[in-house]
């Protein structure tokens, strides 16, 4: 009897979710494990001057490649590759820095699988000047042209580009695609034709700090049937009004990010005009709302949430959501269905808000918000949102009556508080924190101190920690900066306990050469320490 891990099929069907730094060790398995694995090895290629691999230009290789990535002033040969007949992701990367941030400062991944063509091209030198005019103009469009009936995602980052007929044109000849990134560009007028008949035939659009054409004659004739997804941020150039013109042409639209160009100039044309489009039943079947300015008031988004029924994901930082917004949440059904929320920097979000989204949200992947309140957590409902990814959120520890409090700042008698009570609360809240087993990211924001009392967790093997054994999955962790006091013991623990941890942020230790020994004793074990996560 063949055993089951032995199967061609089975094991070709594990390789879909096996992590690219455990596919090396997957491959030595056995011969059977070999031969259905090979092909995952090469599905993703980076190439740069220090790190080229001659293996992809064999024949044998090329039909597994999926996603090529050129970094920095590769040989330009390898853009001469024909023939990788299921390659759906070319990233190219001829910048020497990186200049735009997305989604909170998170790299965007495109739904689905990766698919897709990505070229940075933000270089100042003569020599890299001329590496990129090369690469725009002739080789870059004709690697496109050799694989349209494959690529069905194209990222651009490349700020002033030379003459891009041919690259337009080439865009334009993928029949496949179905995505259009746009970061840090600016269209020609004379290609804006093109530009727009590309941008209408796409089901997702996103452009991010980019000088479109205005023309209004062309803008007249363009429409965007397929359009699902739209991200429209610091968009140059381009008035309000001839956004709100193009949104009234997207009828399947299921997603929608804005922000504004101008932070000094402060308009309400988009969020009136959005609120005038809800009031048509224009957002009825909207599923993502992303907005990061303060025009966007309580009132508006209590108005924009109210014509929708099927909003599961909510990026609202910075503006004015709050208890009517919220009330809308609550009134429209909407907290059960919800998979993200980001109420960061939002003043009236309160902590008994939160403590309601993690009892009411049991399909909640993402939650990124500000205070709550360890009174809140306690005595309440368990958290029902099990399928939690990441949670970036201030906890603190509010064990300590007002009263209490008051005679610690006036009589200086901090033997009088019950500290013992606070232990016993924060234990508690990280074993409700330990409840979420599909942590994958864990931010656990700055809370200092009240008047010299402690409010922040103190994340010590001895203090808690050691409750947070069940978030294996773990990759990402940044600790409350203030006052903590970790060493060997934590870094140890941590390391045996979250095999998958890739980042921890925050200071580790109150002394710089002891928060510098633990980093080292981090980055031994594989572990990238920074200030912060994004």
């Amino acid at each position: 009897m063949v055993h089951p891990l032995a199967l061609p099929e089975l094991v070709f069907h594990i390789g879909k979710h096996i992590l690219p730094s455990d596919l090396p060790s997957c491959v030595r398995v056995s011969k059977d494990w070999h031969a259905a694995l090979f092909g995952f090895l090469f599905r993703a290629i980076d190439l740069s001057p220090d790190r080229i691999s001659p293996q992809c230009s064999s024949g044998e290789i090329q039909h597994h490649i999926r996603y090529l990535r050129f970094l920095a002033e590769f040989p330009l040969e390898y853009l001469n590759l024909r023939g990788c007949n299921q390659l759906t992701t070319l990233r190219l990367d001829i910048s020497q820095e990186y200049s735009f941030v997305h989604n909170n400062g998170r790299t965007h991944i495109p739904p689905s699988v990766l698919h897709g063509l990505t070229l940075h091209s933000s270089t100042t030198n003569s020599r890299s000047s001329a590496h990129t005019r090369q690469v725009v103009s002739t080789l870059f469009p004709a690697l496109i042209q050799s694989h349209t009936a494959t690529l069905t995602w194209i990222t651009l980052t490349c700020g002033a580009i030379p003459e891009s007929s041919m690259l337009w044109d080439a865009i334009e000849s993928c029949s496949r695609l179905v995505g259009l990134e746009l970061f840090s560009l600016g269209i020609p007028a004379e290609q804006a034709a093109t530009f727009w008949k590309v941008c209408s035939g796409v089901k997702s659009l996103g452009v991010y700090h980019c000088s479109l054409p205005e023309n209004d004659a062309q803008l007249g004739k363009v429409s965007f049937p397929r359009l699902e997804e739209l991200s429209w941020q610091q968009v140059l150039d381009f008035p309000d009004g001839h956004l709100l013109r193009l949104l009234e042409t997207m009828p399947v639209l299921r997603s929608f990010s804005w922000q504004s160009s101008d932070s000094s100039n402060i308009s309400e044309m988009v969020p009136n005009g959005l609120c005038r489009l809800a009031e048509l039943g224009q957002l009825l079947c909207i599923r993502s709302l992303s907005f990061a300015d303060p025009t966007f008031t309580d009132t508006v988004l209590s108005t924009l949430l109210r014509s929708t029924e099927q909003l599961t994901c909510l990026s609202v930082p910075s503006t004015g959501f709050g208890p009517l917004a919220f009330g809308t949440l609550r009134e429209q059904g909407l907290l059960p269905h919800m998979k993200q929320l980001c109420l960061t920097a939002c003043e009236a979000v309160s902590s008994g808000m939160i403590q309601e989204i993690l009892d009411s949200c049991p399909e909640l992947e993402v939650l990124e918000a500000e205070t709550l309140y360890s009174s809140d957590i306690l005595g309440r409902l368990d958290w029902t949102c099990e399928r939690l990814r990441r949670l970036a959120i201030g906890i603190v520890i509010d064990s300590v009556s007002p009263a209490q409090l008051w005679r610690h700042v006036v009589w200086q008698s901090p033997h009088r508080l019950n500290l013992k009570a606070r232990v016993e609360d924060q234990q508690m809240v990280l074993q409700r924190i330990a409840s979420l087993s599909r942590l994958e990211s864990l931010v656990l924001k700055l809370q200092g101190e009240v008047d010299g009392l402690r409010t922040a967790l103190d994340l010590g093997v001895d203090k808690g920690l050691t409750k947070l054994a069940t978030l294996t999955r773990l990759r990402e962790f940044e600790v409350p900066s203030f006052s903590q006091h970790m060493d060997v013991p934590e870094i140890e623990w941590m390391i045996e306990h979250w095999p998958r941890l890739e980042i921890v942020a925050g200071e580790l230790n109150v002394s710089r050469i002891v928060n510098l020994e633990l980093k080292e004793m981090l980055e031994r074990h594989g572990v990238r320490h920074q200030q912060e996560i994004l």
